[in-house]
């Protein structure tokens, strides 16, 4: 497993620690790796599994924390909230991220494989 791997799994566990501190029945999603789309993440609508793009957040480094929390903000949502019918980026994720520290930026994970983002 290369560097990056690691360092986003180290920050998806810590992350998920910090959720579970707060949300106690929260269960840590299954980290699935991929390399070509229009994200640097994706949730899966059951809050069980999240998909990082390895490849734009190689290319965006300094991004992979927001990344992790905006995934996992939607995991807390669909698993602890039961809102997998709501708005994407409504009132419940970004009352999530902001609980664990980050500002709610709904772009951060759109990335243009031409240029870096941020």
């Amino acid at each position: 497993m290369n560097k990056t791997k690691k360092r986003i799994i180290a920050r998806h566990i810590e992350i998920c620690d910090q959720i579970q501190e707060r949300y106690p029945a929260f269960v840590m999603p299954r980290v699935v790796w991929g390399r070509d789309a229009k994200c640097m993440g994706a949730a899966w609508h059951s809050g069980r599994r999240v998909w990082y793009n390895i490849a734009a957040l190689i290319a965006n480094i300094s991004l992979i924390d927001t990344v992790v929390a905006h995934e996992l903000a939607h995991c807390v949502v669909s698993q602890m909230m039961a809102d997998r019918g709501g708005t994407h980026h409504g009132y419940r994720w970004r009352r999530v991220m902001m609980e664990l520290g980050y500002a709610p930026q709904v772009e951060i994970t759109k990335y243009n494989k031409w240029s870096k983002a941020g």
